[in-house]
């Protein structure tokens, strides 16, 4: 009896240990707890404990296609909601690892498994009909989006890597689903599209941050095709959804019926199924880089100033269709510079979803080496013949709410967009009105066009950054003279250039400036008299500005300069704020630049909010 007591405590004892804990730390306790098929080469602890329900663990190992049939069998009798997450996991799992999917170019038999894990994801989070509703705070409930986003794409990419989108049946594991496509919430036309790139497929280099928002559906890039006009592949950021009808009768019987559903997320950030209101996954970014790996794009800025013509027109574009509802905000650039240079800007007060909603963003393209009243009067121009097409309805309010905000030489041209002239300019070179000098009326008038400018009636707030009010130090006579024989410049400004001369000569304009202002270079002379005179002329009533200007090193700033504009030329006292940032001439992308932008807008934005309630108030 006593061998036997013995015996059994021995037996107790040896079962003591095979239950218990280590610690291990906090990071390797979340690297188990968050296991999944995404990641690892295994899938959740969710997917192990409803294998396990079931006595499946052995046989997913052994056949996952027999198993997973069998599992599709239980959803007619289990109501328990993990029961189509582990489908949707495992569908995956055996589509990427067991059928050996390491390219991310699916075969097509890996799709149909892709394709299945999407549609049991789509059940997981949106059908009722399971005892207990999708708890959002569930590990598995952000996997579950997940699942269906990165599936979906992988269902629908070719073996090119491109993502396929037509309409029609697909074959599935346990039946088929019938797919038509709404791509009227697109704002690009998809037979003008050359390819379709699924924008997880990415990494993405040179920007500081990846704007990406959480939600449903695929993240995609629709790239265009190259013109005569426009020599790049113009690209538009998109998001695909996959709605399906029915109820989980459906998902039994086999026989699905679905939609896919293309937005554009500048336009549409939410969709409601299943009367949830449910956000849309988008990656602006990716779009954002794609779109200026293009070569020709990074050659606009030297190629423009020193031939006089870019490979792109001059003109005003905008990175999204134009919206009416929302105020313009357009970037200038400078000297030798392209839009390319905003970048890290506009991709930064992009991630703002206030600035996403209210602000149309556009960039001037322009060959910057001409002289500054001839890139400022075609400026102008276009601005003002650009907005009186988009506004053809006269609708107001946020067309005449524009902001620029011009860099460098941009932000000179920028100013004469602002600005009521009247003949101080004239009065600054000759020491006389326009009228008091001895001119023919077609000098006059030349004369007027140079140097005569009133503020666009839209144009509502302007910002300067680093930007030579009155002159860069590096335009010394050697650099002018070295720049006017290497810029090209076309044979119809040389000409208005002597004509422009004589005019001069008649308003007995010193001889230095009649002939020698040709280039932007000149223009932004230290010695130049227009340019000290426009200086100091102050914005036109109404227009609001603010200046950054941009030091390099240490001691007292308003001494310094950035290596190319002295403080005391970028320095301007008609605008209602400042902010000095330690940096060099080139500071578009500083993130303290950026960030005094964003509260420029967002003020901008809540003071135009606050004129729009004043207008309809008064109209009432």
């Amino acid at each position: 009896m006593l061998g036997l007591s013995l015996l059994l405590i021995l037996l107790m004892s040896g079962c003591g240990g095979a239950i218990g804990t280590r610690d291990v730390g906090f990071r390797k306790a979340y690297e188990q707890i968050n296991t999944n098929a995404l990641l690892d080469e295994d899938y959740s602890i969710t997917s192990k404990t409803v294998l396990q329900r079931y006595n499946m663990g052995q046989f997913f190992k052994e056949d996952p296609v027999k198993c997973l049939n069998e599992l599709h069998k239980k959803i007619k009798t289990d109501h328990r909601r993990d029961l189509l997450f582990t489908l949707a996991e495992l569908n995956y799992f055996t589509a990427k690892y067991t059928l050996r999917d390491l390219d991310d170019s699916p075969l097509p038999e890996n799709r149909q498994y892709y394709l299945d894990a999407a549609i049991y994801a789509y059940f997981y989070l949106f059908n009722n009909t399971r005892n207990k509703p999708a708890n959002p705070f569930n590990r598995r409930y952000r996997l579950a989006c997940d699942i269906y986003n990165i599936a979906l794409a992988k269902a629908l990419t070719d073996a090119k890597g491109n993502l396929v989108l037509k309409a029609g049946v697909r074959q599935l594991p346990f039946g088929s689903i019938d797919l038509s496509l709404n791509a009227r919430h697109f704002p690009v036309k998809l037979d003008q599209v050359s390819k379709i790139v699924a924008a997880d497929r990415l990494d993405i280099y040179g920007l500081s941050r990846r704007n990406r928002d959480a939600g449903l559906g695929v993240p995609l890039i629709a790239v265009g095709r190259k013109t005569a006009e426009l020599p790049v592949k113009p690209s538009s950021p998109g998001t695909l959804l996959m709605r399906i009808t029915g109820s989980i009768g459906t998902l039994e019987s086999g026989s699905l019926q679905g939609s896919m559903e293309l937005y554009a997320p500048f336009d549409r950030t939410r969709v409601e199924i299943d009367g949830q209101s449910v956000p849309l996954e988008s990656d602006l970014s990716a779009q954002l880089a794609y779109n200026l790996n293009q070569p020709v794009l990074w050659n606009l800025d030297i190629a423009g100033f020193f031939s006089g013509k870019s490979a792109m027109p001059t003109g005003l574009y905008f990175m999204k269709p134009y919206n009416p509802a929302q105020i313009p905000v357009i970037f200038v650039h400078g000297t030798a510079s392209s839009p390319v240079w905003w970048a890290e800007m506009f991709n930064t007060l992009m991630a703002d979803p206030v600035l996403r909603r209210r602000c149309q963003f556009g960039f001037y393209l322009y060959d910057s080496g001409k002289a500054l009243h001839l890139s400022a009067r075609e400026f102008r121009k276009i601005l003002t013949s650009t907005m009186a097409e988009l506004d053809t309805e006269d609708r107001g309010n946020p067309v005449q709410n524009m902001v620029i905000i011009g860099h460098s030489q941009g932000g000179l041209l920028t100013k004469l967009a602002a600005v009521d002239t009247q003949d101080r300019i004239i009065r600054g070179v000759t020491g006389k009105g326009l009228k008091e000098l001895n001119l023919t009326p077609e000098q006059r008038d030349m004369i007027r066009k140079r140097a005569v400018f009133e503020p666009l009636p839209f144009v509502d707030r302007v910002v300067f950054i680093s930007t030579p009010h009155r002159g860069s130090f590096l335009a010394g006579d050697w650099t002018r003279n070295l720049v006017r024989r290497l810029v090209y410049l076309p044979v119809d400004i040389v000409k208005q250039t002597v004509i422009l001369g004589k005019a001069l000569a008649a308003a007995e304009v010193p001889e230095e400036w009649r002939t020698s202002d040709r280039t932007s270079i000149d223009s932004m002379s230290p010695k130049n008299p227009a340019l000290l005179a426009l200086a100091e002329i102050p914005l036109a009533p109404g227009v609001k500005g603010h200046s950054i200007i941009s030091v390099q090193g240490e001691g007292d700033p308003t001494q310094g300069d950035d290596g190319v504009v002295e403080y005391k030329s970028a320095h301007v006292d008609y605008v209602e704020s400042e902010l000095i940032v330690k940096s060099g001439h080139s500071c578009q992308g500083h993130p303290l630049t950026i960030e005094e932008v964003r509260r420029i807008l967002l003020l901008h934005l809540n003071t135009a909010k606050s004129a729009d309630a004043r207008t309809t108030a008064s109209e009432k």
